[in-house]
């Protein structure tokens, strides 16, 4: 692997390890997501593993279960039982017909009846049962995820980045169930294998709630709630993806990760802004509801029948009918249905290249007829370029200046531009830079669009 490829691979690492951590930032205002962000090329639609995320998080959940688990181990249930004792002696209460049974048999024996406190209640082999079925999907989950590849360095280092701290707590998970195990009763609990299927486990948790035992029964819904998640079904869903990616030779796309990170900021600090009290989340937009305002963000979507040039009327020398398409920006936000700013983010290009897409971004302006509208890139991957036209030059040292400062406002009266020089970085470095600002400002215009 050459130094080039090194690099690259940093880089993606970098960007994917902030994207992750802004959608743990995005399911704290706890959205309802219906479908998962897509990304499409190719004409194929790549789903990032962001349900790994919200598994992450349950297994971070499941670790705290642990606590409740060991304050079962301390005070277990325990099942009544009565053995029964034939000797010589007697050892409990007498069984008064076994024992005229013997004795008519000419023998000396007694038959005695003693009662005992046992372990093998219910809620020990449902708890003896949920956590061998944790450490087997534990091991395999741990197993698979190490032997995961994929000929597509991108699609690769996002889903080993999204893997990274569900594999640290389910190893972390995993060990503790082995000590749990080893060194206390639960070792001498049995239990039969149809339990460890999600069916078995299933139907016992349901019999532990009925008896509603404590710390039990809070340990039965979380065995409920991990059986909904099937995290071994997701991981072969995505291992089946990586191949599908891979046969596609996509070469580097590392920009639509930036396009997404550039959306997600713009959706957090819109519900920030507008003090959202509903989010819902689809492949392709963010729907956010406040006292006021309903507000969609779209990500790589046309505006619906908002473009004149699209539905303008058209003229052909030889009256042939065409379709005219509509431009696409990266992000469009509306508010209350009406289109108030559009975006588009910039990654690895070239210093020629983004000082055209500032006049690609002024152009959805005019054909969206919007106010607002912002050039989103990342600094420290624009590539210098030699050029002999003049004000190519001009745009390319203005833009170099706009980086020095992490962005600039171009206002005019009906007219703002935005120029946002935002490198990905950590979210609590992000809610403190100028970048954000910047972009917190234009959301706060949001309000006057009619």
């Amino acid at each position: 692997m050459g130094s080039s490829e090194e690099y690259s691979r940093e880089d993606i690492r970098n960007l994917v390890g902030v994207l992750v951590e802004l959608y743990y930032v995005i399911l704290s205002l706890n959205p309802i997501v219906h479908e998962l962000t897509r990304i499409q090329a190719k004409g194929y639609e790549i789903s990032l593993p962001l349900d790994l995320v919200r598994n992450t998080l349950l297994v971070a959940k499941l670790a705290k279960v642990l606590k409740e688990i060991w304050k079962a181990i301390y005070s277990p249930t325990r099942l009544l039982v009565e053995e029964l004792k034939i000797s010589n002696i007697i050892e409990g209460r007498i069984d008064v017909p076994l024992t005229s049974k013997l004795m008519g048999q000419g023998l000396q024996l007694v038959a005695s009846r003693k009662s005992k406190l046992a372990l093998d209640s219910i809620e020990n082999v449902f708890l003896k049962a949920f956590l061998e079925k944790l450490r087997n999907d534990a091991e395999k989950f741990l197993y698979n995820i190490e032997g995961f590849e994929c000929d597509d360095i991108i699609y690769e280092e996002v889903f080993k980045t999204f893997t990274k701290n569900i594999v640290e707590k389910l190893t972390i998970i995993r060990n503790s169930i082995r000590e749990v195990n080893e060194k206390t009763f639960l070792k001498h609990v049995r239990i039969s294998r149809s339990l460890l299927e999600d069916r078995g486990l299933k139907r016992i948790a349901w019999k532990v709630l009925e008896r509603n035992i404590y710390p039990y029964n809070s340990i039965a819904l979380w065995a409920l709630e991990y059986i909904k998640t099937n995290m071994l079904v997701l991981l072969t869903k995505y291992s089946r993806n990586a191949r599908e990616i891979g046969n596609l030779k996509l070469g580097l796309w590392d920009y639509k990760l930036y396009e997404i990170y550039s959306y997600y900021i713009v959706a957090y600090v819109t519900a920030k802004v507008f003090n959202a009290h509903l989010i819902a989340m689809w492949k392709d937009e963010i729907l956010l509801s406040s006292r006021e305002y309903d507000v969609k963000i779209t990500y790589d979507k046309a505006p619906e029948c908002k473009s004149w040039i699209a539905h303008g009327k058209y003229f052909m020398l030889n009256n042939s009918d065409v379709r005219v398409p509509a431009g696409r920006p990266d992000i469009a936000v509306h508010v209350n249905s009406v289109v108030a700013s559009v975006c588009d983010a910039k990654y690895r290009v070239s210093a020629k290249e983004l000082s055209e897409s500032r006049f690609k971004v002024l152009g959805y302006m005019h054909e969206y007829d919007v106010p607002f509208g912002a050039l989103v890139f990342d600094p420290t991957h624009v590539k210098p370029v030699l050029t002999v036209d003049s004000e190519v030059e001009e745009n390319i040292v203005f833009l170099e200046e706009t980086m020095k400062y992490g962005g600039v406002i171009i206002e005019d009266r009906n007219k703002t531009l935005y120029l946002v020089a935002l490198k990905p970085k950590p979210f609590t470095e992000l809610v403190g830079s100028k970048e954000y600002r910047i972009l917190e400002n234009m959301v706060k215009k949001f309000t006057i669009v009619k």
